[in-house]
């Protein structure tokens, strides 16, 4: 698989996940599973939640391949820094997704406690930073 795919191909290959026929759909599962493994994965997925007025089953896809690529240890095909900042990011994405859709939000929540789990030898007061940041704010209570 190229290490270039673009949140364009991505799109195309949910959708035909989701809505194509036999072959296209069995087609476009291969694909997305072989991609969900890449480690251009991190980077165009963080673009498909920061894109406006997708579907909810790519944001969806998106989420689930976040919280998937942490459980199965894929955080160490990003560096030290990339790896830290991951945390803000799923932050601002549960925030993001905070009114829904609330099958994408709770992906995020899932992606983070087990980005919490794997620094919270490094960083022990991890969840208390959350608690601080989300419980500061009467938009982030629900969450």
């Amino acid at each position: 698989m190229s290490a270039q795919i673009t949140t364009e191909q991505v799109w195309q290959q949910v959708q035909l996940l989701y809505h194509g026929h036999d072959k296209q759909i069995a087609d476009a599962d291969r694909w997305l599973k072989d991609y969900q493994r890449t480690e251009g994965a991190w980077a165009s997925l963080e673009q498909l939640l920061h894109t406006e007025g997708l579907n909810e089953e790519t944001l969806f896809f998106a989420a689930n391949t976040l919280k998937s690529k942490i459980v199965r240890g894929d955080l160490e095909q990003l560096d030290a820094k990339a790896q830290e900042a991951l945390g803000g990011s799923l932050m601002a994405h549960i925030y993001k997704f905070r009114n829904g859709p609330m099958t994408v939000r709770k992906q995020l929540c899932l992606a983070f406690s087990s980005y919490a789990g794997e620094f919270d030898k490094i960083r022990s007061n991890i969840v208390e930073e959350v608690c601080k940041a989300m419980g500061s704010s009467p938009d982030t209570m629900p969450v």
